[in-house]
């Protein structure tokens, strides 16, 4: 699904670049450190729709990439 290096694309911050995906000791939750420009870091709760991979982005209708480019930061 997710792999280091990967570019994704969030809802709210845009294109950015994963760095890490941790887990709590019980495995239930991941966390996803993403590197965005400027090198603003967030870490994001997976999964989650509002993260997806370019591949994921690029099925998406354009339209609907229009739309999600606009609102971005």
């Amino acid at each position: 699904m997710y792999r280091l290096g990967d570019r994704v694309f969030h809802e709210e911050y845009g294109w950015g670049c994963l760095k890490r995906v941790e887990s709590d000791e019980s495995n239930r939750y991941r966390m996803a450190r993403v590197e965005f420009p400027h090198r603003l870091t967030r870490m994001i709760l997976l999964p989650t729709p509002r993260l997806k991979t370019a591949r994921e982005f690029m099925k998406l209708p354009r339209e609907e990439r229009i739309r999600l480019l606009r609102n971005t930061v």
